[in-house]
């Protein structure tokens, strides 16, 4: 992103922001130019998900450099984190990825309708610790607007039927019920409901 902010941005800082580059392959920069209108969202999935389909169907042993699913995923959710819960991003990543679930599959290992590894990486991002303080540099923390923007994004997923995270908002339900010392207020948890 760039260094002058959109109102709607949501950055405290993006060094936790990881750009996976793999041989001119980096999905934060595609889904960056989709989210400016600069590339339509199948040309978007295709040029995600090509690389990944052409090194199924080659048989190739994967490496350090061989473009992956997670990284697709890692910069979806990054993208929606560091956006408003409100903002148009949030609606247009699930556009997308809905897009990129009807993407054609090269390989029949490899089914994008079942969007691979997806979950496990939604799942992930459900361990940040969430933090107010601007100054928390912990790789794994967000702030309540970013946890507030990532319950939006799988919200939204749901509903469009895109995947289903329903526990998820059960998850938000509980925050926003239950007493647990050292988490935040429940004001905030209620925040998340919102989104459900």
């Amino acid at each position: 992103m760039a260094s002058s902010q959109a109102p709607h941005d949501v950055t405290r800082q993006e060094d936790d922001l990881q750009h996976p580059s793999r041989n001119d392959w980096n999905p934060y920069t595609l889904i960056q130019s989709y989210l400016t209108s600069s590339l339509e969202p199948d040309a978007t999935a295709s040029a995600l998900t090509t690389p990944i389909n052409d090194f199924l169907a080659s048989g190739s042993s994967q490496t350090d450099d061989t473009p992956c699913a997670e990284d697709i995923w890692s910069a979806l959710l990054g993208h929606a984190r560091h956006h408003h819960p409100l903002s148009q991003t949030i609606p247009a990543l699930v556009a997308l990825l809905a897009t990129i679930k009807a993407s054609p599959s090269g390989n029949t290992d490899q089914q994008w309708r079942q969007l691979p590894s997806f979950g496990m990486t939604v799942r992930e991002e459900w361990n940040r610790t969430i933090s107010s303080d601007a100054s928390d540099t912990e790789t794994w923390s967000c702030t309540p607007v970013q946890w507030a923007s990532m319950n939006a994004f799988v919200a939204r997923c749901t509903v469009a039927g895109v995947d289903d995270f329903k526990l998820y908002a059960i998850w938000a339900l509980r925050g926003a019920l239950e007493d647990v010392p050292g988490q935040r207020s429940k004001v905030g948890h209620v925040a998340d409901l919102d989104h459900w």
